[in-house]
């Protein structure tokens, strides 16, 4: 998708999975139907449970933390709902689960990032006869084959410490083309310090190399990992309590990291407010141009900031904030691409557009209300994508129509 987002089909190994639409999946892919049930007999499930037409209707299933986007483009979607992942080449009418290799039934899906429509990685806790690993999975395009991808290749993190292989580690990925991608672990939220640790692969995820644990560098709870390079990296985290802002760079490829100070905005100095950043995105065409969002938090409510960098992150200047009802979580992001932004209300009425952070956020009163929205994506042309209790709408005209497929 090539964007900052706040919020593969098994054709490789020649194996075909029944297609349902995903608003469809909540009970034939719950938890008990699919506990000590083969791979291939979950993807042959079929639900007679028939969808809402009407995707603004309260009849329409709301699927909430069940639904997590990785990918939307309208020609390849990928989501994980209820701890499945499902691809879509149908505009989001048909969903497929996804039968990765190697990964069992009783693996524990995680989370996934998909840098492309067919580049991806997915991860896996693994509880093997006691001995827990973390597993990734990756694939990528069958250049040989168009609209194919090849098999996915698993591998299990060299994982040096207990925590590190819990069922509730979170995952924060980054990879762009062809620079070294790395997967930053965190701890869960039990008492004590929040441990972090990192590793990297310089074969897109076939090998991983452990640089460390960062837990004593990283002061914060990880939001998110971007690089603009090889060597210069950020991690955002967030910080709840504390009128600072934590963000932390690297410049030798993520294996020391220090603190960078960013200026807090003048309408939140003093007023108590906590911070918390989210990974910057760096323009594709000029590297030294980059944005990240800081949300500000206060007994007032919760404020979206974008920053904005014109030296390669070395100064982070905060621009027009969003109005306060755009509420965490907030649907918000940035396209690296074209380097246009969209962030959406919380009660779904107002859609907010920018395509030049210096000229300020565009509003944009949608056709329908958005408030169920999980998934979000917007092209500088004006097209875009929105998923919403499982379907799929599209726009042609900036997000004021949205119709679906």
């Amino acid at each position: 998708m090539g964007a900052m987002s706040l919020a593969g089909c098994q054709e490789g190994s020649g194996k075909e999975a029944a297609k349902t639409t995903l608003s469809q999946t909540l009970t034939a892919l719950s938890p008990d139907k699919k506990q000590g049930r083969s791979k291939d007999d979950q993807a042959k499930d079929t639900i007679n449970n028939s969808a809402a037409n009407d995707y603004s209707s309260s009849d329409a299933p709301s699927t909430g933390n069940l639904e997590q986007p990785l990918y939307l483009d309208g020609d390849n979607d990928w989501v994980i709902f209820d701890g499945t992942l499902l691809r879509s080449d149908h505009n989001g009418q048909q969903w497929e689960p996804v039968l990765v290799d190697n990964i069992l039934s009783s693996d524990q899906l995680l989370s996934g990032y998909f840098s492309s429509p067919l580049t991806g990685w997915v991860f896996y806790w693994r509880d093997d006869k006691n001995k827990p690993s973390l597993v990734i999975a990756h694939t990528e395009p069958d250049y040989s084959m168009e609209g194919k991808i090849t098999p996915w290749s698993t591998e299990a993190l060299p994982t040096e410490e207990d925590w590190e292989t819990s069922p509730d580690v979170a995952v924060h990925f980054f990879s762009y083309e062809y620079r070294p991608s790395y997967a930053l672990l965190s701890s869960g939220p039990a008492a004590g310090q929040m441990m972090k640790s990192l590793y990297l692969s310089d074969d897109h995820g076939v090998n991983w190399k452990r640089l460390g644990n960062l837990t004593s560098m990283i002061k914060g709870y990880p939001t998110g990992i971007s690089f603009r390079s090889s060597d210069v990296g950020w991690i955002s985290c967030s910080i709840r309590g504390e009128e600072r802002i934590q963000f932390y760079r690297t410049k030798d490829g993520g294996r020391t990291w220090s603190e960078q100070p960013l200026p807090f905005p003048e309408p939140f100095q003093g007023s108590g407010s906590y911070a918390e950043t989210y990974a910057p995105v760096f323009d594709q065409e000029n590297d030294h141009h980059g944005i990240l969002f800081a949300e500000f938090v206060n007994d007032l409510g919760k404020t979206l900031v974008p920053y904005e960098t014109q030296d390669g992150g070395e100064t982070w200047i905060p621009k027009s904030p969003l109005p306060e009802e755009v509420k965490s979580p907030p649907i918000a992001g940035i396209n690296f691409l074209e380097m246009n932004g969209w962030a959406l209300s919380a009660d779904g009425s107002t859609l907010y557009t920018i395509n030049d952070i210096n000229k300020g956020w565009q509003v944009i009163r949608p056709s329908r209300e958005l408030q169920r929205a999980s998934g979000m994506y917007f092209r500088g042309d004006g097209s875009g994508h929105v998923l919403m209790n499982g379907h799929e709408l599209r726009t042609s005209d900036g997000g004021k129509t949205w119709l679906a497929p």
